[in-house]
């Protein structure tokens, strides 16, 4: 993940340094430590949980971190004598738009679940694929990478499960055999949570659309299986609780 612009239009981000509870990686978003036995001020998140959430890891802190003045810090947590601290940096803005991978599982890296139409749909509403799965994508977005309609995208507004996906508003032509799509449970204001793979460094797009934690979708960029992005903020940042 990373942080790609703010609400406001620009990319000044405040960024300070914070001492570690968990170990973590460039890149992963990370909240508030909660409990007064962690060892640090902030922890990993969790692939459902957003909760009192900063920002997104930027590094290790380094020489000039005004906390450890002469000492770098780590990105690895150690309670041990003599180990250097682990502090890291930390883009913390509340309005910080993060962007993150679609990854079609619980895995990053995973592509997402193509959907290659079975019946013909004149009316252009209808896409009917077993593949569509059974977690529910109503209220998710459904795009087209092949056929007629490619480079569309449509809210999907009716999901019946492992069979079809309904939009309301037609693709401007008929959805043929073998016309093939995309879908994510992730729309632009109406997602109001983005649940992330096990890495915590993408976002798991073949879960129920409202699964995950805390945040607020602002815009998707629909590409293809293995570069599509979602883009959101924190509906529970730490410094200004939203939700």
């Amino acid at each position: 993940m990373q942080a790609v612009k703010r609400l406001d239009g620009s990319s000044d981000y405040h960024i300070l340094d914070y001492k570690l509870s968990a170990t973590v990686v460039e890149g992963q978003p990370v909240i508030a430590s909660a409990t007064g036995a962690d060892g640090g001020e902030i922890t990993d998140a969790t692939t459902t949980s957003l909760l009192d959430m900063l920002g997104i890891v930027l590094g290790a802190s380094g020489l000039a971190s005004p906390r450890s003045v002469g000492l770098a810090g780590s990105l690895t947590y150690s309670a041990t004598q003599g180990d250097t601290e682990g502090m890291v940096r930390v883009i913390v803005n509340p309005d910080a738009i993060i962007r993150a991978l679609m990854s079609g599982g619980a895995a990053a890296g995973t592509a997402l679940v193509l959907l290659s139409n079975t019946a013909a749909s004149a009316g252009g509403t209808l896409i009917t694929d077993a593949d569509v799965g059974t977690a529910s994508m109503d209220d998710g977005i459904v795009w087209c990478i092949s056929g007629a309609n490619v480079g569309q995208s449509r809210k999907i507004t009716t999901f019946t499960s492992a069979t079809s996906i309904t939009v309301t508003v037609p693709f401007r032509r008929a959805i043929a055999v073998s016309d093939e799509f995309l879908q994510a449970p992730y729309l632009p204001l109406t997602t109001r949570a983005i649940q992330l793979t096990t890495n915590l460094l993408e976002a798991n797009a073949i879960i129920a659309v409202g699964t995950g934690g805390n945040a607020t979708v602002v815009e998707v960029i629909l590409n293809g299986r293995s570069d599509s992005y979602v883009h959101f903020i924190a509906r529970d940042h730490i410094f200004n609780e939203l939700s």
